[in-house]
């Protein structure tokens, strides 16, 4: 069947009760900048048995990443649109790794930024079309891996 992939992974986290897969999310600017992208990675994240409870998003990168401290968690998702991408997905990236992010997720494609991105401690982007079974697997693993750590 063409969702038993995705079922695996749901079992899976749920076999692992209250150590469930989660990542922070770290959305940017207002509601409207951030709203489409940050539903779709929370869908795509809920049907792969990853939590990622939302929030009302973040006007700086610094109060981005102190939340993410405050939230005891290892893996984050930064979502929002391109105008506010442009101004703020770098450094946020950036000081979502300095406090500890070991894996970061873009939602969207990145574009001219990719490269900075990259550098700056993306480990994984998310967006419509890709292969969402592979992402999916790629990054349960990657967290449960980090919970072990």
């Amino acid at each position: 069947r063409v969702a038993e992939p995705v079922e695996d992974l749901r079992d899976r986290s749920d076999a692992l009760g209250d150590r469930r897969p989660a990542v922070f999310m770290a959305p940017l600017g207002r509601i409207a900048d951030f709203a489409a992208r940050a539903a779709f990675l929370q869908n795509l994240l809920a049907a792969g048995g990853v939590a990622a409870p939302g929030n009302d998003g973040f006007a700086t990168a610094d109060a981005a990443a102190a939340a993410f401290a405050a939230s005891g968690a290892r893996a984050a998702c930064v979502a929002s649109s391109d105008a506010v991408y442009e101004a703020l997905a770098v450094e946020t990236v950036r000081a979502l790794k300095a406090r500890g992010a070991r894996t970061i997720v873009f939602a969207g494609k990145p574009g001219a930024l990719e490269t900075a991105l990259m550098q700056a401690g993306v480990t994984q982007f998310a967006f419509a079309g890709m292969d969402a079974v592979a992402f999916l697997s790629s990054l349960f693993d990657a967290i449960t891996r980090e919970a072990r750590t």
